[in-house]
């Protein structure tokens, strides 16, 4: 019987799927980001009557739809 005697430790960890999207201004695909729909939300409500403090809502609304979405067509 082969004997180590040494401690083996593994983690997981969840690697996502990366989500991609069609830019509109460019007609190409890109990956969804976050970052990147939050700056264009800021940069669209500061010439609207749209309260810069609900962005964040917003935006993570947005990024559920965009998952919940993902996960459906992968069904």
């Amino acid at each position: 019987m082969l004997k180590c005697e040494r401690r083996f430790t593994s983690y997981e960890r969840i690697d996502e799927i990366p989500i991609h999207g069609r830019e509109e201004r460019r007609d190409s695909r890109a990956l969804f980001s976050r970052e990147k729909v939050q700056s264009e939300s800021s940069r669209l409500v500061k010439s609207g009557p749209f309260p810069t403090a609900k962005i964040g809502s917003v935006v993570n609304q947005v990024e559920k739809y965009v998952r919940v979405a993902r996960e459906r067509a992968l069904d």
